[in-house]
């Protein structure tokens, strides 16, 4: 909780209509959490479009680690780094235009 209570608290319902595969999402305005529970063995995250551009994406745990991403019309791939922070969850912060 002490490293991923920003994602937790204070927060609301996942905006995507579905439920994600790879784990949760909650959100609060200009931000999207990520809540990355099955770690994609090719390093690349596939997450929905969200219907505003991402500014930026990093790692909750480590907000100066800057992630590299790709944003399209059908969602956006997030290059992950080659192993998760944490044996449960990492979250992933998106930031919202």
């Amino acid at each position: 909780m002490k490293v991923n209570g920003e994602a937790i608290y204070g927060t609301t319902a996942s905006p995507f209509s579905t439920q994600l595969a790879f784990g949760r999402a909650t959100s609060k305005p200009g931000k999207v959490f990520v809540h990355v529970f099955e770690w994609p063995a090719n390093g690349k995250l596939q997450i929905p479009a969200l219907g505003k551009t991402v500014s930026n994406a990093y790692l909750l745990a480590s907000p100066k680690s800057h992630l590299k991403f790709a944003e399209d019309n059908t969602g956006l791939t997030i290059q992950l780094p080659g192993k998760s922070l944490d044996p449960i969850a990492t979250v992933i912060v998106l930031e919202r235009k």
